[in-house]
């Protein structure tokens, strides 16, 4: 892919993509302001930096990774945590490097987009790397998305094939008739499908090409070796969508650079909890947070950068997941809030399925230390609880709790080559510590950001080159930074901010209580109040009164509960964040 630079733009030129009949620009438009390095001395005492720096090499990120895996080349690398289908690092290498010799001969080349609407498995890193290496870009799609949504990232991201597995074969091709009665599908789109599942009967429609097939037919010894790329600071490694939790969900830009520098930033010497692999150890690592997901994306490189062993999970199911820990005796594990509680909770989790646990990382939502002390309780004593925090823009992560360290109620420190801010909601001026305001960033992380949307790209990076997360947050005396919810999703009482993760984690720490969400609902005297969605822990007889009680002990007058109304199951993305939206739309009728 070409880059070219102007003042304040960069414009993506990616006229082999496209034809005049696509609804998509000609040339993807992507705004990007002057990036100063210099800081005004009086707000520089605000700006937060690592103390650590890290050379970040000009390469992609699959030349980063093989470059390496000689040293493990006969250690598992991914096994299917259903099938128990096995990679070695050897195979993966040949099996990824003739998918990417699979996929150029079906007319992709370097900077044509490649879709992927895949659970998680071997096949869809598989796919990937392979992909990757051959210069392509990435658009990974939610397999639970239903056609329209299917065809809105196709269309936003310009991709020209798409590869799926055979159960959602109807879904795609719904997806892409939707796009050709608008006029909107690039010219020889082809569906490509893969099984995951060997025991799979779904027949596949005759105009669908088998991946497997295309495999099966391709020479190992004839497969080309991977081309290194010629601009790797610059080429589209990626294109992440957004949570769409405020609107449709947007292209993130990920370049190369991004993802390299990422990966190595989770290395950095002094803060990382990674352990490269030798002949006396090897981590094992679930992944069953789905892919299409930065949060497992970047974890799942990590991995492999290290030589991990990889075990994947399409969803969270509680006896695949346990059973998963004692086999496999897992040590590290990506989580999600709603796990954390799981593993404390729960009784079904014992001291057994933890034993060889050493790191438990959380992220992607607000983790409440009594949640962390459940789960304590059945983990080893010498285990490390992880809480870092990140952006999909910032290809995942910002700030992670540094190895060893105990502060559970915080996200972490700033990871090597980050700066970090925060700043005044109304004013834009830095803050110091312990003042709540919008949390700032940039480092070699930071996206190009938004594909097609000058507008959003330009409201969120500022002159100076500061990536503007909506999040609200502080940071301590000692570089410590703390969550505290969604610029959007802040209640305003009375002229009051009110966050909903903060009367959440109160109310979670009920022990009634299973789960809790909170939205903000119009109000003619006090402008919003808070509601709560409740779901109770089974055989629990706790009244309103006795809540409101509790809430009222532990929070302010203003940010108390108007209404409790008690739910089933509170609505959660795959990643864990609490779905706002929908508890806004299950209030509508109950009002």
């Amino acid at each position: 892919m070409i880059l070219k630079k102007c003042v304040d733009c960069i414009f993506l030129d990616t006229r082999h993509w496209l034809k005049s009949k696509i609804d998509v620009p000609i040339k993807m438009k992507i705004q990007i302001n002057k990036y100063s390095t210099e800081i005004k001395s009086s707000a520089e005492k605000y700006i937060i930096k690592s103390p650590y720096n890290i050379e970040i090499p000009k390469k992609t990120y699959t030349e980063l990774i093989w470059e390496r895996y000689n040293k493990w080349k006969n250690h598992e690398a991914i096994v299917c945590g259903i099938t128990n289908k096995k990679y070695t690092f050897t195979d993966l290498k040949e099996y990824s490097t003739i998918i990417g010799k699979c996929l150029v001969n079906e007319g992709l080349c370097g900077g044509d987009v490649l879709a992927i609407v895949l659970p998680n498995s071997p096949e869809y890193i598989s796919i990937i790397l392979g992909a990757s290496g051959r210069g392509l870009t990435i658009c990974s799609i939610n397999h639970l998305y239903t056609p329209d949504e299917i065809s809105h990232q196709i269309m936003n991201s310009g991709a020209k094939k798409i590869i799926t597995y055979p159960e959602k074969v109807q879904d795609v091709m719904k997806a892409v008739d939707n796009l050709k009665a608008a006029k909107c599908l690039p010219p020889n789109f082809k569906i490509l499908s893969i099984r995951v599942d060997e025991k799979s009967s779904t027949n596949l429609p005759k105009d669908i090409i088998s991946l497997n097939d295309l495999v099966n037919r391709s020479a190992v010894t004839n497969s080309p070796k991977i081309v290194p790329s010629i601009i790797a600071d610059e080429s589209l490694a990626f294109i992440s969508h957004s949570s769409g939790t405020t609107g449709l969900p947007k292209g993130v830009c990920l370049t190369h650079k991004n993802v390299v520098a990422s990966i190595l930033q989770m290395m950095e010497k002094h803060t990382t909890f990674f352990k490269e692999t030798n002949d006396n150890h090897q981590d094992v690592i679930p992944i069953f947070l789905p892919i299409f997901h930065n949060y497992a994306l970047e974890m799942v490189l990590c991995a492999l950068y290290n030589g991990s062993k990889i075990v994947t999970l399409p969803k969270f199911e509680e006896r695949t997941f346990l059973s998963t820990f004692k086999q496999h005796k897992a040590t590290i594990l990506f989580a999600v809030p709603p796990t954390i509680l799981f593993l404390g909770s729960n009784p079904s989790v014992t001291e057994e399925h933890l034993k060889y646990l050493r790191v438990i990382c959380s992220a992607a939502a607000p983790l409440g230390k009594d949640d962390i002390d459940r789960c304590l309780k059945k983990t080893p004593k010498d285990i490390n609880i992880i809480h870092a925090y990140g952006q999909t823009e910032a290809m995942c992560c910002l700030t992670h709790t540094p190895f060893g360290h105990k502060n559970y109620t915080s996200v972490g420190k700033a990871l090597a080559n980050t700066e970090l801010k925060v700043v005044d909601l109304l004013t834009g001026n830095s803050k110091g510590p312990n003042e709540e305001g919008e949390i700032c960033f940039r480092g070699p992380q930071m996206s190009l950001g938004y594909l097609n949307n000058p507008e959003a790209t330009k409201e969120a990076i500022d002159a100076e080159g500061w990536f503007h997360t909506g999040d609200v947050g502080y940071y301590d005396k000692d570089g410590f930074f703390y969550i505290v919810d969604r610029i959007k999703e802040m209640i305003k009482v009375k002229g009051f901010q009110v966050a909903p993760a903060e009367l959440e984690h109160v109310l979670r720490s009920i022990p009634e209580i299973d789960a809790a969400g909170v939205i903000g609902i119009p109000d003619p005297r006090k402008g919003e109040v808070p509601v709560a969605f409740i779901k109770k822990k089974s055989g629990s007889s706790i009244t309103e009164s006795a809540i409101h009680e509790f809430l009222a002990s532990k929070v302010a007058p203003f940010k108390l509960i108007e209404k409790y109304i008690y739910v089933e199951s509170i609505p959660t993305s795959q990643s864990g964040k609490i779905l706002r939206k929908e508890l806004k739309k299950m209030y509508k009728p109950v009002n």
